[in-house]
């Protein structure tokens, strides 16, 4: 396998604050699905952009509501699918387009790359979409071409701070699965652009230490079929779980990555489960943190007030508000 090393750092479609009823004709219903909108702000919102980099045409989605445009600084919340899904598809099921519309966020939901996979059952090869965590190509086909999804999530940030009113001070990650994975590769290696990352469901593939050290949120189901292998079962959700040495295993990838001690930290106890809450860093002067919250009850999925009572919108925007790049972060446990 080969990664790209050259970029098009080209917009196709030309950007422009001036949205409403034009979104729509920027894209078709087959491209975005617009066949069960109504007249309302989702649709009159959302920009559907196509962006050539390293000879591919990359899909994002845009969800700028008047209540972030307003703003002279709005922050912004970047969503990263899992594997086969796609950017449409997190737009309409992760909840984060409804938080952005009442909190006044900009919210952005980028498609991967589809790539040729092994399906790792013996039964041959398939397409799908998926992010680049740092472990891709033991994944791919001997013949695919691997982008620097790293270097994507740059342009993304810097178009968006040049053509949109986006604080870049509050740029927050968050992603499921594969793109949880890809998450915890962004904390590693593009730290300088983000105040906070939120991981769901996913592994860390690449090591420390990050650019910058910032706050990490990880949480899973007590369900996850990824995950519960790990734990001959069901992932306990209340204070034994910093007891087993599976956590321990899977926590000392990240306070290691982190930087951060990991025999000093504080069970929070929160609605269906519990969060382990890392909180002493090993660097002077920094601050970060790292949860583990096991969600009990939630399976292999983004937690949405459909699939679990939960939202991770919810929860996780609780955990970025007061997060940002020019003022230090709180050591107190938060409720989130």
């Amino acid at each position: 396998m080969h990664r790209s090393n050259y970029a098009v750092l080209l917009f196709v479609l030309s950007i422009t604050l001036s949205i409403g009823c034009q979104a729509a004709s920027q894209t078709d219903n087959k491209q975005l699905n617009l066949s069960n909108w109504t007249k309302n702000d989702y649709q009159q919102y959302s920009q559907y952009y196509e962006i050539e980099h390293q000879g591919r045409t990359r899909n994002v989605i845009v969800f700028a509501p008047p209540s972030a445009l307003a703003k002279n600084k709005a922050p912004v919340v970047f969503m990263f699918h899992g594997s086969s899904g796609t950017g449409e598809k997190f737009w309409n099921i992760s909840g984060w387009k409804e938080k952005a519309k009442d909190e006044g966020i900009i919210a952005v939901f980028p498609s991967a790359n589809e790539y040729c996979v092994d399906k790792g059952d013996g039964s041959g090869k398939k397409m799908t979409t998926k992010w680049d965590h740092g472990n891709l190509e033991k994944l791919v086909c001997e013949q695919e071409i691997i982008s620097d999804d790293v270097a994507f999530f740059r342009l993304m940030v810097d178009k968006l701070i040049t053509y949109y009113p986006a604080d870049k001070n509050r740029i927050y990650i968050s992603g499921f699965s594969n793109g949880g994975s890809f998450v915890n590769r962004l904390v590693m290696e593009a730290s300088d652009l983000i105040a906070a990352a939120a991981p769901a469901a996913g592994f860390i593939y690449v090591n420390g230490p990050p650019v910058e050290y910032i706050p990490v949120y990880y949480s899973v189901g007590s369900e996850d079929s990824k995950v519960v292998d790990i734990f001959d079962g069901p992932i306990p959700a209340d204070d034994t779980l910093s007891e087993l040495d599976e956590f321990i295993d899977i926590a000392a990838q990240y306070t290691t990555a982190l930087s951060l001690e990991p025999t000093v930290y504080e069970d929070v106890y929160q609605p269906y489960g519990i969060t382990i809450l890392f909180y002493k860093s090993l660097i002077a002067e920094e601050t970060n943190t790292f949860r583990y919250r096991v969600i009990e009850g939630l399976e292999h999925q983004y937690p949405n007030g459909t699939n679990h009572p939960l939202i991770a919108a919810d929860f996780y925007w609780n955990f970025f508000k007061s997060k940002g790049k020019s003022r230090h972060l709180s050591l107190l446990p938060k409720s989130s």
